[in-house]
C-alpha cells in the first residue's frame, strides 16, 4: 500500500456512507495511510462508533452527520469542509440503499428514494464539487456504482436504474472534463457481490446464506478500489464476481439474466428442484 500512502497522505478525502460497509473500510484504509478524512453518514450511532475508533487510533478524521438527499445540507457540508481544511482533493460518493421487490409492487415513494440516494445525490454533490474544483483548480470524484450498473437484475429495477445512471453520468462527466482540458477527474467503481449490510445476506429476499462463498469481503474490495484509483483507473471493477458477471453478460446475456434465479433459492436442493421464492 506504499503507493496509496504516498498518494493519500495529507490529502483531504470526503466519503459519504462512511460509517458502514465498503465506506467504512475505505475510511479506515485512508486514515491509516495518513489522509485527512471527512466521514459523512446519516447514521449517528455508526458515526459515533467510528469517532471512538478514530480517537483510539489517532486518525485525522472529521465526522459529519448529513442526509445526502438535501441540496442545502450538501452545500453546507462542502462549505464546512472547505472552511476547516481549505480544499477537497478527492470525494467518494459511496452512500447507497437497495430494495428487492417486483417493479409492479414497489411504491413510487420507495423507487424515488432509491433513485434519490443512489443517483440524484451523486448528481447534486458533483454539481457543487465542480464549482469548487473550478475555484481551487483541481479535484477528483470517485462514484460507487455496481455490477448492477452494467448487468440487469430482476426484482431490482430501482437499484439497477440508479447504478446504470451512476455509470453513464460518471463517464459523461469525465469525458466533459477531458474535452474541456480541465485537471479534474471522475471515476467509478463497480463491485459485484460484497458482504455488507446492503446485500441483506440470509434475509427472506436477501443474498442466500448457502452462496456466501461468492461474496467478497468489504476490506479486500475497498483496498482494490483504492489501488486501482491511485493507479489512474477511471472504470474500476474490484471483485471477481462482478468481473465474471460482466463477462458472462457480454457473451450470453439471456443466460446470464436467467441464471440470477439462483439468488431466489435457499439451498442447493431448492435449486435442483427449481423451487424459486419470488419476492412479492
Amino acid at each position: 500500500m506504499s503507493q496509496l500512502k504516498t498518494f493519500a497522505r495529507a490529502k483531504v478525502w470526503v466519503i459519504t456512507g462512511a460509517a458502514a460497509g465498503i465506506g467504512l473500510e475505505l475510511t479506515k484504509i485512508l486514515c491509516e495511510s495518513g489522509a485527512k478524512v471527512c466521514a459523512l453518514d446519516i447514521n449517528k450511532a455508526n458515526l459515533d462508533e467510528l469517532v471512538l475508533q478514530s480517537r483510539r487510533m489517532g486518525w485525522d478524521l472529521m465526522p459529519i452527520e448529513v442526509d445526502v438527499r438535501s441540496e442545502l445540507s450538501v452545500s453546507n457540508v462542502i462549505n464546512e469542509i472547505k472552511k476547516n481544511h481549505g480544499r477537497i482533493d478527492v470525494w467518494i460518493n459511496n452512500a447507497g440503499v437497495q430494495y428487492i421487490a417486483p417493479f409492479s409492487t414497489m411504491s413510487s415513494e420507495t423507487f424515488d428514494k432509491v433513485m434519490d440516494i443512489n443517483f440524484y445525490s451523486v448528481v447534486r454533490i458533483c454539481r457543487n464539487l465542480v464549482h469548487l474544483f473550478e475555484e481551487q483548480g483541481f479535484g477528483s470524484i470517485l462514484n460507487m456504482a455496481s455490477v448492477a450498473g452494467h448487468v440487469p437484475a430482476p426484482f431490482m429495477a430501482s437499484y439497477v436504474a440508479s447504478k446504470h445512471g451512476v455509470v453513464g453520468f460518471t463517464k459523461a462527466l469525465h469525458a466533459e472534463f477531458e474535452v474541456l482540458e480541465t485537471p479534474f477527474r471522475a471515476a467509478f467503481a463497480s463491485p459485484g457481490f460484497v458482504d455488507t449490510a446492503i446485500i441483506e445476506k440470509g434475509a427472506t429476499f436477501g443474498f442466500p446464506d448457502w452462496l456466501s462463498w461468492m461474496l467478497s469481503d468489504a476490506e479486500t474490495c475497498a483496498k482494490q478500489i483504492l489501488r486501482d484509483f491511485v493507479r489512474g483507473e477511471n472504470e474500476i471493477h474490484p471483485t471477481l464476481s462482478g468481473k465474471m458477471m460482466r463477462a458472462a453478460y457480454n457473451v450470453m446475456p439471456k443466460t446470464t439474466v436467467k441464471s440470477s434465479k439462483i439468488l431466489l433459492t435457499k439451498n442447493l436442493k431448492d435449486l435442483v428442484l427449481s423451487r424459486f421464492q419470488v419476492p412479492r
